[in-house]
């Protein structure tokens, strides 16, 4: 019912644009500036509308707890676009400089039960406390990550 009235929202402002957009053929600098602006709208609204999706597919999907082994791990570096401005504690020089930032995104690949492979974005905790090899219960929701309780007994071989 929430998706279908998220779509009718969704078709409602596109028919809106769509309006605007033909509105413009009258005058032409309208008719420049709409097509200048309506790819990154369009750009804008599919991500919105993609991670809406997302969302509540892992939102709406059940939470899973199964026997897993840890078969692979990996670290993925991500630059960041942005600048962030910080102090540096210098004598020569300014005293303030950009530099840009980034973050480190962790996974880690299980084998569940049925022999079936899954790969998990983890938090940097969990990423290190694990081993490739490991064995444990793991629980998810979707494509979401929740908990790892590592298992020493070996009958819980996956």
């Amino acid at each position: 019912m929430k998706i279908q009235a998220a779509l009718d929202a969704c078709k409602n402002f596109f028919v809106w644009l769509w309006q605007g957009i033909s509105g413009c053929f009258q005058n032409k600098i309208a008719l420049i500036a709409a097509l200048l602006l309506v790819p990154f709208v369009l750009f804008f609204l599919c991500n919105l509308f993609w991670n809406l999706l997302q969302g509540l597919k892992n939102l709406f999907a059940p939470t899973v707890c199964v026997p897993a082994k840890i078969m692979l791990r990996r670290e993925e570096q991500e630059k960041n676009r942005w600048r962030q401005l910080i102090c540096k504690h210098r004598f020569v020089g300014p005293a303030f400089e950009y530099e840009r930032t980034g973050c480190t995104k962790y996974f880690v690949q299980f084998q569940l039960a049925d022999g079936s492979k899954k790969e998990l974005q983890v938090w940097r905790e969990i990423y290190m406390g694990i081993q490739e090899g490991d064995y444990g219960i793991l629980t998810f929701r979707g494509d979401r990550f929740k908990s790892f309780r590592m298992s020493t007994m070996n009958a819980q071989k996956v």
